[in-house]
Formats: structure tokens, C-alpha cells, sequence
């Protein structure tokens, strides 16, 4: 079958001049791949070759050459897209482009962080990873720009280095170009645990994405936590469990145990911080404007309210256990991933204080339907009625956390042991709920009540 060759796209002078300095612009690459397209088009051939020539689908070479026949350089731009309307302007995009390029970081830091960023420009973290993501850069892993492994380095040879191009570099004193290898960067390797984490944030950057569709980006924020769950059940308490036993722990960064450790942990608790992020300011004002709602205690109406104090009576009171902790009820253990209010309260008659701790149920649903596409927490419902619980006595404080032990710990683990925990409800910046619970499942649950307080 023979390809007939499209005819070729006529450009003015004007639009030659335009496409030729979008397609030379590395920082803004998917306006240069487009305006690349182009100017492949105006010199004719098939979508095929153009294809080809470009390094992108037929489809895509398609695309937008019909966009510039129909309208011109204006079809080059992306179409206004449903959903809320962007906040950041292109010049704000552009500014932070320049800024990652040509200025240095804050003192102290070797290169630019989402955080670092974020806090010198007023955005948040997640608008400063999806714009470096959509212009091809990525200072967390080429390092600072303007220090480190790219000192002396122009802002041509950075643009050329984040457009997937390679730049000449210049031999030593002494030698002759070519003849010598260069000398690698001690620090090119990362350790295990910074790998992984680098491969959960690329999870929680499609979760970012307001590209992605909405539900689909609620599934990767609860993909994101479940994969921390398991890497501080199985990596870090392994680390740990080394380090403990005296067993040689190696890092191919060469960093001391206890640094790779202390790394990452605060990159942990950093992604960590932005995943809450992430759900508090986009997840969930995206949801409710789609009419579905998690709320909390207090945001519930009086009829809401009324209704779930019946159901605790009836459903959720039954199975709760609390367990008060003094001398002659030592602390209890706490399995792995469970859920559970910390509580403290006080006896009016005698003033002593005393901790309680109440485990969720986990053969209840996480979050209770209220209304339709309405949920709340069931630790918030609980919370509501810990009076009841502890009759008599005065709360005088409650806070909700969760424990991630390692795997295949025993029932006691030894003094001075590590777990990872985390107070998903109380801490608003670090509460975000595992959206694969919500079901408008029944919340039926047969049980016996028993108390050791």
C-alpha cells in the first residue's frame, strides 16, 4: 500500500521565528516537542516520518499538526481542561523555571527541594513538583544547578542536561580531551532505602497530577501510604535489626548506618507531609466538589449526629475494648497497622491520671455513610463518645495514632525497639485516610464487650 505524504504545513516568516525559539527552549518541553512537530511538518513528509523525526507516536505528530492547520501557533497551547481552574499563571511557571536554573538554593542546601522551592515562591510542594515535572527538571536527583557536580555548569549545558542531551566537557589540566576518563562523583549511588522512597514519591507525583483523573489520584495517595507501611515494616526494621545485632550494614553511598538511617527518615516524614498535603488541598476539595464529603465530628448536622450516637449504641460499643495501663495492667501490646485512641483521664475523687488506650474495631468499616456520599472516620465517632466508655471519669485528653511494627515481631518487643507511628487524625497536617475503606457496606458486627479498666 502506498503512503501519501501529507502537504506540507506553509508557515510564515513570523511563525517560522516563533516555532524555531519555542522548539530551542528546553525548560518548556511540551511546547517545544509541539512547535518541533511543526517545523517537521512544514518541510512535508508523512505524520509517520514526522513521527519519527521527532521521536513521538504518529498520533501525536497528528495531533498537532491538525491543531496548527485549524488554529494556527494559538493551537499549539493546551485547551482549557474541566475540573477547577489553574491558580498559577505561566509567568509564575516561568519564573520558577528561571529560578531553579539560575539561582542557588537556600544556605545549608546543596540543591533545590519541592520544600525549599515551595517556601521561596509561595506555592505549595505539589505545585512545584508538577511544574518541575512538566518542564523536563528534576534538582532532587542532578543535584543544585549552580553548586555540587554542576559547578561552573551554564545554563545552556543545564538545559541541554534536563532535555535528555549530553553537553562536552572539558579536560583537565594537563591532558587531552578524550584520552582521560573523567572522574565520577562519589556520591552517584544511592543507598536501597533512598531508591525506593525516590520510586514512592514518583506515586505520590501521580497523585499530584491533576491530569491524572480524580479517582485515580485518591487510589495513588492510598497506594503511596500502604507502600510506606510495608517499607518501614520490612527495610527500615530490618536496618534496624542490624544495626541493633552488630551485623556489617552497608550503603552503596558510603554514609555511616546510623546517617543512611537519619537520612531516611526525614526524607520519610518529608513526603509524608507532603502526601497530607496533597490530600488536604487538592484530594479533598476535589472530591466535595463532586459531592463526596469526609467530615469530621464537628461538621456533622444534629440529625447526623443523633443518628451515628444509635449506631454506637447498638453497633460500635459492643466490640470495644479499652485497656487502662498501670501497675497491674502493663502496657499492652499494639499488632502492627492497628488503629487506636490514646486516652487520658483522670479520677475526680482521687486526682490520679491514668492512660487508656481503645483499639478501633478493624472488622468495622473505616469510614461510616452518614448520607449519601457524606462519610465520617469511625475514630471520630468513638472519640464522641469516650464519656461512655469511661463513666465516671474525667477525659482529659484523647489523640488517635497508628503503629506500623515490623513484621513478624514478637507479641513483646524488647526495650528500646522502633516502630513507625503515626497520629492520622488529630495531626491535621498529617491526616489522610486509606480511601480504599470507604464502602457503603453494612455495619453489622456481632461481638462481646470486655474491659480491663
Amino acid at each position: 500500500m502506498v503512503i501519501q505524504s501529507r502537504p506540507p504545513l506553509v508557515l510564515s516568516a513570523g511563525e517560522r521565528d516563533q516555532l524555531a525559539q519555542w522548539a530551542a527552549q528546553a525548560g518548556r518541553h511540551r511546547l517545544a516537542v509541539r512547535a518541533a512537530i511543526v517545523l517537521s511538518a512544514a518541510d512535508g513528509g508523512t505524520d509517520a516520518a514526522i513521527a519519527a523525526r521527532t521521536g513521538v507516536a504518529r498520533a501525536t505528530a497528528a495531533k498537532w499538526r491538525g491543531r496548527f492547520a485549524a488554529d494556527r501557533l494559538g493551537g499549539l497551547n493546551d485547551r482549557p481542561r474541566p475540573g477547577t481552574p489553574r491558580k498559577i499563571t505561566p509567568q509564575q511557571v516561568r519564573e520558577l523555571i528561571d529560578r531553579t536554573l539560575r539561582e542557588r538554593p537556600p544556605a545549608g542546601r546543596d540543591r533545590w527541594t519541592t520544600r525549599t522551592m515551595a517556601a521561596a515562591t509561595g506555592m505549595s510542594q505539589s505545585a512545584v513538583s508538577r511544574i518541575w515535572r512538566s518542564a523536563g527538571l528534576d534538582p532532587g536527583s542532578c543535584g543544585d544547578l549552580a553548586t555540587g557536580d554542576n559547578e561552573g555548569v551554564s545554563i545552556e549545558q543545564a538545559g541541554l542536561r534536563h532535555s535528555g542531551h549530553r553537553w562536552p566537557t572539558e579536560a583537565a589540566p594537563g591532558t587531552a580531551a578524550g584520552n582521560e576518563p573523567v572522574e565520577l562523583p562519589s556520591g552517584r549511588y544511592l543507598d536501597r532505602e533512598e531508591s525506593w522512597l525516590r520510586f514512592n514519591q514518583r506515586v505520590l507525583e501521580l497523585a499530584e497530577d491533576e491530569r491524572v483523573p480524580l479517582l485515580e489520584q485518591v487510589r495513588f495517595l492510598s497506594i503511596f501510604a500502604s507502600n510506606l507501611d510495608e517499607f518501614f515494616m520490612v527495610r527500615v526494621a530490618g536496618r534496624i535489626r542490624r544495626m541493633a545485632t552488630g551485623l556489617p550494614v552497608e550503603g552503596a553511598s558510603g554514609l555511616e548506618p546510623g546517617q543512611i538511617l537519619a537520612n531516611t527518615l526525614e526524607t520519610a516524614r518529608e513526603l509524608s507531609l507532603r502526601h497530607a498535603e496533597c490530600f488536604r488541598n487538592l484530594a479533598q476539595p476535589a472530591l466535595a466538589d463532586q459531592g463526596i464529603e469526609v467530615l469530621r465530628w464537628k461538621e456533622l448536622s444534629q440529625g447526623e449526629q443523633e443518628d451515628l450516637h444509635q449506631l454506637f449504641r447498638e453497633r460500635i460499643y459492643p466490640v470495644l475494648t479499652p485497656l487502662l495501663v498501670d501497675p497491674a495492667h502493663p502496657f499492652p501490646y499494639i499488632s502492627g497497622l492497628s488503629l487506636s485512641l490514646a486516652v487520658m483521664i483522670a479520677d475526680a475523687r482521687t486526682g490520679a491520671t491514668m492512660f487508656a488506650r481503645v483499639k478501633v474495631p478493624p472488622l468495622l468499616p473505616r469510614f461510616l455513610t452518614v448520607a449519601k456520599r457524606r462519610f465520617v472516620p469511625l475514630e471520630d465517632v468513638i472519640a464522641a463518645h469516650l464519656t461512655e466508655l469511661f463513666a465516671g471519669l474525667d477525659i482529659l485528653e484523647h489523640h488517635v495514632f497508628r503503629n506500623g511494627s515490623c513484621k513478624g515481631a514478637a507479641s513483646s518487643r524488647p526495650s528500646g525497639s522502633r516502630s513507625r507511628t503515626a497520629c492520622p487524625a488529630t495531626c491535621s497536617t498529617s491526616w489522610s485516610p486509606n480511601w480504599t475503606s470507604i464502602t457503603a457496606r453494612s455495619t453489622t458486627c456481632p461481638g462481646r464487650w470486655t474491659c480491663r479498666a
